[in-house]
């Protein structure tokens, strides 16, 4: 088997229908499938071949689409890599995932020249656009290729098809080994439960390079013989524009995308009546803006829930059917959800401890991290970290994060990244970051501080620091200086009492 397949069986029997729109552009099956053909052979003739890491460097956009299928077909590992991130993060991917053939956008032209010294496996740079970096190719010229015969290699439903970084417990991210038979069930298992159909036209500003967006609004969409329109960014007026000039049919994101639907008074001026259903993913979403969706736009909301270790998602209320406000609904036909205790013994109905998944969508693990592995696949379930519990009909609650994840508009902020990025500030001395609510965001994240002896900082230049050296989304919202921090007695930073002195 090969994912990819999913292009040319829907190329042949949708040939002129639209696959994806960007920039207002449409590319119809046919036209995907030669591209893809095209520079699959361009990458052929470069050396890539089964087993290699592929990374694409670039926003949502048709060549990134390319760019994964053209990988995946010739059975390298495509490696999508977050464009939020700065020159110190991508630079650890890049090389953690020994990446060795790298399509960047000349956007990010500007941080892989910073790092290309410093990336020992890299052999191949492609950009996407007009100039080509120094001494790389341009994905145009590739695309000029012309293939002899199509080109497919086969694969085994356990050969990992994408690695998708995601951070972990120790606050470094890892490669979640995404396989060919990951994605063939997790995407099976989305179409089934949120009862989705070729005539599905879905407006997106999930990134391609998230789970989400890879699974559910690129290969969903193939997978059907679907449209998908793709947003660059979250525009909220060419958001409401598009879903109104294209018909969609489904509405789906995160809860803040949600919570500006609900409250802002510009849904008004938009025709979003081809609406048939929501969906929401990503970080749990509030009971009362579900409620508010539903009056407002009268269809059912879903909530889904899942990680990047299950592919996407693994359980979602059912569309049609009994839905219950705050449970994120049932587990997919192949997987198993239960809840353990501390011993890994499964707990009574109501009960709250660990979720734990097991079945064909959970990731093979964490590339060149089989401590990581071992621990979070621990007995053959998948560990998430998630406290949660089941009620007896089966529907799932998840209540909190075992650790301090922090998640950020849908995506993971590890509080420990960024306190080492602080405790190199001259004028700190010690640093504790927790996630504090943010009703646009889901939550966000704010430093409690101890200034160094004699040493002067302000909130303003904190915020700036961590601009200058993270993802936006990782950057502090706030900042309270402290003398001291409450501790147990072994020292350990009390998370939970910093909590409460904010409530306080």
């Amino acid at each position: 088997m090969n994912i990819a397949e999913i292009l040319p069986r829907t190329a042949k029997r949708l040939p002129d229908k639209t696959a994806f729109v960007f920039n207002d552009q449409p590319t119809d099956y046919k036209t995907l499938q030669g591209l893809t053909e095209a520079f699959a052979h361009g990458l052929q003739k470069l050396g890539v071949k089964k087993g290699d890491r592929v990374a694409v460097f670039a926003p949502s956009s048709l060549e990134f689409v390319v760019s994964w299928f053209s990988a995946v077909k010739l059975g390298a590992v495509f490696v999508p890599v977050n464009i939020m991130l700065k020159a110190r993060e991508s630079k650890y991917i890049l090389e953690n995932a020994e990446v060795n053939t790298l399509i960047v956008h000349q956007g990010q032209g500007e941080i892989i020249q910073s790092i290309r010294p410093g990336l020992k496996f890299l052999k191949n740079v492609i950009t996407i656009g007009a100039q080509p970096l120094p001494g790389a190719l341009l994905f145009s010229a590739l695309l000029a290729e012309k293939p002899g015969r199509e080109m497919i290699v086969d694969c085994a439903p356990d050969d990992t098809a994408t690695m998708i970084y995601t951070s972990g417990t120790t606050g470094f991210p890892k490669g979640a080994m995404i396989t060919h038979g990951n994605f063939d069930s997790n995407v099976k298992g989305i179409i089934k439960h949120l009862n989705l159909d070729e005539g599905m036209i879905r407006v997106s500003v999930t990134p391609l390079f998230h789970a989400m967006g890879l699974t559910v609004s690129m290969l969903a969409v193939v997978m059907l013989g679907a449209t998908a329109v793709i947003l660059a960014k979250l525009d909220f007026e060419e958001f409401l524009r598009a879903n109104e000039r294209y018909g969609a049919t489904m509405i789906s994101g995160a809860p803040a995308l949600h919570y500006m639907l609900v409250n802002d008074p510009r849904t008004a001026h938009y025709k979003l009546s081809t609406w048939k259903v929501g969906t929401s993913g990503s970080a749990p979403l509030p009971v009362e803006v579900l409620k508010k969706f539903e009056e407002k736009f009268k269809i059912p909301m879903v909530e889904a829930y899942g990680l990047t270790e299950v592919t996407t998602a693994a359980t979602s209320n059912p569309v049609f059917g009994v839905r219950k406000p705050g449970s994120v609904g049932l587990p997919f036909t192949d997987l198993e959800v239960r809840i353990f205790d501390e011993q890994d013994r499964e707990v009574p109905v109501g009960e709250v401890g660990e979720v734990v998944i097991r079945g064909p969508a959970v990731m093979k693990g964490y590339y060149n991290n089989p401590e990581a592995t071992a621990e979070t696949l621990k007995g053959g379930w998948l560990h998430t970290g998630d406290l949660g519990k089941k009620d007896e009909d089966g529907y799932v609650y998840i209540l909190d994060r075992k650790k301090d994840m922090i998640i950020c508009s849908g995506y993971n902020v590890y509080p420990r990244e960024v306190e080492e990025l602080l405790h190199t500030h001259p004028a700190v001395m010690e640093a504790a970051v927790i996630g504090i609510p943010d009703p646009k965001r889901g939550e966000s994240p704010m430093a409690f501080i101890i200034p160094r002896p004699g040493k002067k900082v302000s909130e303003e230049e904190l915020i700036q620091f961590c601009k200058e050296n993270l993802a936006n989304y990782k950057v502090i919202k706030a900042v309270k200086f402290v003398e001291e921090f409450p501790r147990n007695p072994n020292r350990k930073v009390l998370k939970r009492e910093l909590r409460e002195m904010l409530k306080n």
